[in-house]
């Protein structure tokens, strides 16, 4: 059997088939060994160098920007010219070959970087701004306390210390002394209603020629609120004001202070109102019922449109009339509400607007609001802020409506016919220099004031009347 031959097709696929795998299997791995000796791509390197040279190039732009703002804040116009002088001449003196000139500029840098050597450092010191009060009146200065010391042991050497104080500029020199700290003191004047900005203290680093100076801020900026003037106010529990002890309403309840008539005794009917007296007489528990009353709630309204005041002396009386009043009435104990015009055009269309409420929780925070309020052109006038007392103070008893000397008495009786019905209207008119006076009518009391101290004498009169 071994002399037959195998048929030459089977044998030559055998071969062929070994052949050919082996081929591709050469195949691969010439294809691995070629695609890892293939280098990256040079457009991506390329794309991540420029990335890099484009921060480093931003970060240097940054910080020149950074340089040359310090640089121009620090040096003052003579700074400035001897600069550019020792610049200047330094050039010539090496283009030109004059001597002089290089040996004059050359000398000049020299001063410039002397002087500059001034600024390095922020020194020891250690300043701190405070204040006696954080509030005032009108015509009552505040003392602020600038406190300079060293924060190592030492004398501090002589400073400037600048203090703005709203538009002014108060400057202390510190002499060096014995002492671990030199206070100074600034009077803060306080001759107008506001808010004073006092700070930030910041002391003077500058070389003795004033070729450079340098500021450097050592506390915050303080501020110092300024209250309206205001009098003491007699009362208006009488004469004045209606319901010291509440009005009485046509609610009836089981107890209050106003008597209304007696009725039969019900379940649930407090035993310490039964009237024995009918009791025994009718020979059935009878108690007392009431009327129910109201606490006395007083609401001072007045305008910030600049149309309603004939100058701006005239608005001061104004806001100095509603804290006078407004303290009276919590002083008295009474639930008082300030409003004033809410901010926006009066032409502004959309949700119906409240009033501006100036809060009164506390007699010292709301003078702090009040020493703030200031006219505007485009505020509610008077006339459509009337008009929205009512959404507010909807059980007010009686409404302050303040107001400068635009208004006459047919506007301010037309005024007090757009507040709610059975409320009590007194107007003051505010007008410098005016002649005081009192006007009576069946639903509105006016007062007119020429000074505050005006107020106090017609309170005074309306209560003994």
């Amino acid at each position: 059997m071994s002399d037959h031959p195998r048929p030459a097709g089977i044998g030559g696929s055998a071969s062929t088939a070994r052949s050919g795998l082996g081929a591709t299997a050469k195949r691969a791995a010439t294809g691995r060994t070629a695609r890892t000796a293939v280098p990256g791509r040079p457009g991506r390197s390329l794309a991540r160098s420029l990335e890099a040279g484009r921060a480093v190039g931003a970060r240097s732009i940054a910080g020149w920007t950074v340089l040359r703002g310090t640089i121009r804040s620090v040096t003052t116009p003579l700074g400035g010219a001897g600069v550019v002088g020792a610049i200047g001449a330094t050039v010539i003196g090496v283009a030109v070959g004059w001597d002089e000139f290089a040996v004059g500029g050359t000398m000049l840098a020299v001063l410039v970087m002397s002087s500059a050597g001034f600024l390095v450092g922020r020194g020891d010191l250690v300043v701190t701004l405070a204040l006696a009060e954080s509030s005032t009146s009108v015509g009552r200065s505040v003392a602020a306390a600038v406190d300079v010391s060293r924060a190592r042991r030492g004398a501090p050497a002589r400073t400037v210390v600048e203090v703005p104080v709203g538009a002014d500029l108060v400057e202390l020199r510190v002499k060096p002394s014995g002492a671990d700290a030199h206070r100074g003191t600034v009077e803060i004047p306080a001759r107008r209603r506001g808010v004073v900005r006092v700070g930030p203290a910041r002391t003077l680093r500058a070389d003795p020629i004033g070729l450079f100076r340098r500021e450097l801020v050592w506390t915050d900026v303080h501020e110092l609120r300024v209250h309206p003037e205001t009098v003491a106010l007699p009362g208006m529990g009488t004469g004045l004001v209606r319901d010291l002890e509440g009005e009485a309403s046509r609610d009836l309840t089981a107890d209050d202070l106003s008597f209304h008539a007696l009725r039969d005794y019900r379940a649930g009917d407090d035993r310490r109102h039964i009237h024995w007296k009918s009791t025994a007489r009718t020979g059935s528990l009878t108690v007392r019922q009431f009327e129910e009353t109201r606490r006395s709630r007083v609401a001072v309204v007045f305008s910030r449109a600049t149309e309603d005041f004939a100058d701006d002396e005239e608005f001061e009386l104004v806001v100095s009339a509603v804290a006078s009043i407004a303290s009276c009435a919590l002083r008295e104990g009474r639930d008082v509400t300030v409003l004033t015009s809410p901010d926006g055009s009066p032409s502004h269309r959309g949700p119906r607007r409240r009033p501006r409420v100036v809060p009164t929780s506390g007699r010292v925070r709301m003078l702090d609001v009040l020493s703030e309020v200031g006219t505007g052109d485009d505020l509610i006038p008077l006339e459509q802020l009337a008009a929205l007392v009512g959404s507010v103070a909807r059980e007010v008893t009686t409404v302050f409506v303040v107001t400068g000397t635009i208004a006459g008495m047919r506007e301010l009786r037309s005024w007090s016919s757009e507040l709610p019905a059975g409320t009590q209207t007194i107007a003051v008119r505010c007008g410098p220099e005016e002649r005081p006076g009192l006007h009576r009518t069946n639903a509105l009391t006016v007062l007119t004031i020429g000074y505050l101290d005006d107020l106090r004498r017609s309170f005074a009169r309306a209560v003994a009347e």
